[in-house]
């Protein structure tokens, strides 16, 4: 008899020795609950082990049996301990806090055991079984061992079934198999076969490890899920980007200003050749800025974006000339923005405010900070329109559509749009300002 419950012992620590190699090799499922989880299986091996031990070296008169039964009954109340601790980690983790409260009595329980039973063998009191031991008769005491046993049990799972509506219900029933499956021992326990007691604890761990084994892999399956998930949504933006940027640069090589600008050269070479040779720098400046930006993924400095605008209003103001008047007031200009962003939004001004207002117009350009960013402002007073009937007529306006989907997708930013008619139109950018940017 002896050595079967040796051998049950021994089988039980190579499970759980196989658990701890499983916890110990598997990092992939490594989370805030293995540390406490691994060394609550690291005591349980070492009790199984004394335990089995213990049962070889019985009575307790050889000297061999009471080191091992001392052993045996610390690992055991400390194996407990570990449960009970383990149980109030988890509950504070899952924000619950109902395992504080009784978080104490098995502490003060297993101290006291621990001396109880350490104090019985040095003093040879007649008891003859440690808690997984063969024998079963060991008089008062070994009654109330099991007794003692059986209340802190009872302290270690009330926790987790006070909380039970808290957390999932297959981790609170591992949870309390810890304790239930080994009170249901007890009765064999009590007809001299305690070595059910470690038998029920170390199948109890085999559940739990596997219900937080599971756990992890369902979190690890999300986890992957959600990263795929934002890959995709990156891939589908950057797509969206560039489909913008295509737009945007439709919108921008529009035949009637080409046609435009190249009459208006025509024009000036017969007058005055200098001033036709600038024209022709600037219109190739012009071009290669929209299609730099075709290609451009990044935010350029709003310095760049303005260079861009004076280009375009240079060749409008030699078109134009006196009708039209451009005003710049930009004090800020350290921030970032989408390429071709504030210069489709000007020459729509010039082109659908000034252009269509007899005598002409003012087209003003500001930038500005406060507590939200910084904002650009693209004004002029020239036909306006009705924003309610103009943006909803069902026509696609590529060029505004691309400049605010642009400017939301690459900086967060906004564009807002306030018309009346015969009294002009005004644009506004806002860019949200960046972690440091406060100062």
């Amino acid at each position: 008899m002896q050595q079967t419950v040796f051998f049950l012992d021994l089988f039980a620590a190579l499970v759980t020795a196989v658990l701890i190699l499983f916890y110990i090799v598997d990092k992939e499922h490594s989370d805030r609950f293995s540390r406490p989880l691994l060394r609550w299986l690291i005591v349980h091996f070492f009790l199984l082990l004394t335990d089995g031990c213990a049962s070889l070296f019985l009575p307790v008169s050889s000297p061999a049996a009471k080191v091992f039964l001392i052993a045996a009954r610390i690992l055991f109340f400390a194996d407990l301990l570990l449960y009970s601790q383990y149980q109030v980690f988890y509950l504070r983790a899952t924000q619950t806090d109902s395992g504080k409260r009784l978080l104490f009595s098995p502490v003060i329980l297993c101290a006291a055991a621990v001396m109880f039973w350490f104090y019985d063998i040095i003093g040879e009191n007649g008891l003859l079984v440690s808690p997984g031991s063969v024998t079963g008769s060991g008089g008062t005491v070994y009654w109330i061992h099991l007794a003692l046993t059986g209340v802190l049990l009872l302290l270690c799972v009330l926790p987790v079934y006070q909380s039970r509506k808290h957390i999932l219900q297959r981790n609170a029933l591992s949870l309390l198999s810890y304790g239930l499956l080994p009170l249901l021992c007890l009765p064999a326990a009590a007809l001299g076969y305690p070595v059910t007691i470690l038998l029920a604890e170390t199948l109890a761990l085999v559940i739990l490890y596997l219900i937080i084994y599971a756990e992890q892999s369902r979190t690890l399956s999300e986890q992957k899920t959600q990263i795929l998930q934002k890959e995709n949504e990156i891939i589908q933006q950057k797509a969206e980007l560039t489909d913008l940027r295509r737009k945007i640069m439709i919108s921008q090589i529009q035949p009637h200003f080409l046609y435009n600008v190249l009459n208006t050269i025509y024009y000036v070479c017969g007058k005055d050749s200098k001033l036709a040779q600038r024209a022709i720098s600037h219109f190739s400046d012009y071009l290669r800025a929209n299609l730099d930006a075709l290609s451009r993924e990044s935010l350029v400095p709003f310095e760049s974006e303005l260079k861009h605008v004076q280009t375009y209003l240079w060749l409008e103001k030699l078109r134009f000339d006196d009708e039209l008047t451009v005003i710049l007031d930009t004090p800020e200009q350290d921030f970032l923005i989408p390429a071709l962003s504030i210069q489709p939004l000007v020459e729509n001004a010039v082109k659908h405010g000034i252009g269509k207002k007899p005598g002409g117009g003012i087209v003003s350009i500001s930038t500005g900070k406060d507590e939200n960013g910084y904002y650009v402002t693209v004004a002029d007073n020239g036909v306006g329109f009705d924003p309610a009937v103009v943006l909803n007529d069902g026509r696609s306006h590529i060029g505004l559509e691309s400049v605010s989907g642009r400017i939301e997708a690459m900086c967060h930013g906004t564009l807002e749009i306030q018309s009346v008619p015969g009294k002009g139109t005004v644009f506004t950018v806002r860019i949200p300002l960046k972690d440091g940017d406060q100062s």
